[in-house]
């Protein structure tokens, strides 16, 4: 993919964090509530920091956290496009 296609700006767009209603890409409407740190055991003796998102689910209520990393990964969605996970509609 070369930078500065417009493919490329799309996916760069749906890395932007705020605030508001996502699609994920199995279905389902969630808010974005905000981010959080969370810290995360990486061995015994060592821990680390990671951003993580809170979320709520629309239709059902539920209240969920999921790493950054995982909120923003590419995935292929039911029409073939490569997009984040979630994607922002409002």
């Amino acid at each position: 993919m070369k930078c500065g296609t417009d493919e490329h700006v799309a996916l760069e767009l749906d890395r932007i964090m705020v605030p508001g209603i996502y699609r994920y890409f199995e279905g389902g409407m969630y808010r974005m509530l905000f981010t959080a740190s969370s810290v995360v055991n990486a061995s015994r003796t060592k821990t680390r920091e990671e951003v993580v998102i809170v979320y709520v689910s629309l239709e059902t209520g539920d209240i969920w956290t999921r790493p950054e990393s995982d909120w923003t990964t590419i995935v292929k969605w039911p029409d073939g496009q490569s997009r984040s996970r979630f994607i922002l509609v409002v």
